[in-house]
C-alpha cells in the first residue's frame, strides 16, 4: 500500500486501481465481516460499512496524509503499539451493551 500511496502522487491514474482493488475491496470485506459479527451479537455496529470505513481510516488514513514525501512513522514498534491502542479503544466501544 505504501508503494501505491507514494507512486500515486506521481501517477494519479493509479488511484482508481488502488481504490477498486485495494482499499475499497478491503473496506467492503471488513464491512461484511462486521455485519456478520453484529448478527451474531458479538459487536454492536448499527452501520457496518461506515464502521469499516472508520476502521480503515484509523489504520491507513492518518499515515497516508502525513507528508508530501510519503508515509512517516516514528518507528515500526511505535506504529504497532499506536495501532494496537487505537483498535483496543475501538473494540471496547463496539462491545454490545446489556
Amino acid at each position: 500500500m505504501t508503494l501505491f500511496i507514494v507512486e500515486g502522487r506521481q501517477f494519479p491514474e493509479l488511484a482508481p486501481l488502488v481504490r477498486e482493488f485495494g482499499a475499497e475491496r478491503s473496506r467492503v470485506l471488513l464491512g461484511e465481516w462486521l455485519e456478520r459479527q453484529s448478527a451474531l451479537g458479538r459487536v454492536d455496529v448499527p452501520d457496518p460499512q461506515t464502521a469499516a470505513k472508520m476502521l480503515m481510516d484509523v489504520a491507513f488514513g492518518a499515515i497516508s496524509l502525513k507528508s508530501e514525501d510519503g508515509p512517516q512513522w516514528p518507528g515500526r514498534e511505535n506504529r504497532r503499539d499506536y495501532l494496537r491502542r487505537c483498535f483496543a479503544l475501538i473494540a471496547a466501544g463496539l462491545v454490545p451493551r446489556s
